[in-house]
């Protein structure tokens, strides 16, 4: 999806959407996710907006990646109220200067709920960071059935992790 949109569902569990797409690998690049965000013009900012579905992924592909090359952030992206069932490694990423929330879902992944990770030198050099700001993804009041990692990052990413419940799944 290259401009913004609103993907609007019924609510969880009466609008279910139930993956085939396989992904090529467990890598965090575009092909390996059921919805990839890449803004062509980063300078619109557009919103871009998830919320109401079920996901039943299958453990064949990834939930979503954001992703902005640039230094001029986006930030009006909202992941809210879903449920993601069974992704493969990873559920929801950040790639580059991509700012909003990501609150409110049911997250049932075996590992790697949320990846995000800046541009390197790029988000170094360039973006500014204010703890608590608007500056970040705020990942919040999410509920979270995991096996292992919930969370990684790195390279200049720029995320606030709060009010989130846990639970670690049997056997783990």
């Amino acid at each position: 999806i290259t401009k913004g949109i609103f993907l609007i569902g019924g609510g969880e569990g009466k609008t279910i959407i139930t993956s085939n797409y396989s992904a090529t690998s467990g890598t965090v690049t575009g092909p390996n996710f059921l919805i990839h965000y890449a803004p062509s013009n980063i300078a619109a900012n557009e919103p871009f907006r998830v919320s109401g579905f079920t996901f039943e992924l299958a453990s064949k592909c990834m939930m979503i990646l954001f992703s902005n090359s640039t230094a001029t952030p986006i930030t009006n992206i909202r992941f809210d109220h879903n449920t993601v069932n069974n992704p493969t490694n990873r559920t929801i990423a950040i790639s580059g200067a991509v700012y909003g929330v990501i609150d409110s879902n049911t997250i049932n992944a075996p590992t790697l709920v949320f990846t995000y990770y800046g541009s390197n030198e790029t988000s170094w050099r360039n973006l500014t960071y204010t703890p608590g700001g608007p500056d970040n993804m705020y990942f919040e009041d999410n509920v979270i059935t995991t096996s292992d990692t919930p969370h990684d990052g790195g390279v200049g990413g720029r995320a606030c992790i709060r009010r989130n419940t846990y639970y670690l799944k049997d056997g783990a």
